[in-house]
């Protein structure tokens, strides 16, 4: 019983490390090229450079970092840090 436990937290233990490792290798242009199948989209009266700008604000004072940044286009992915909980997450703004 207690060689299960060991063998449990270490297979657990070994999978964290891999995805941490994945996570940490991910870059932001696969999400560009590869639409999120989850996109919640909105309206607004407000023009797009304006949007984008409030979006630009509110990422940096919230701690998320702006991996890639397309003006013209209007594209921009944000990213969280990873962390035991979070195996680096990028949140595409198209």
């Amino acid at each position: 019983m207690f060689r299960s436990l060991i063998i449990g937290i270490l297979v657990a233990g070994l999978y964290i490390a891999v995805m941490l490792i994945i996570g940490a290798l991910r870059k932001a242009s696969s999400v560009v090229a590869n639409k999120p199948r989850r996109i919640q989209s909105f309206l607004t009266s407000l023009t797009p450079s304006t949007v984008l700008k409030a979006v630009i604000a509110f990422a940096q004072r919230s701690g998320y970092r702006i991996e890639f940044l397309d003006e013209t286009k209007g594209r921009l992915v944000l990213s969280d840090t990873v962390s035991l909980t979070s195996f680096v997450f990028f949140t595409p703004c198209l």
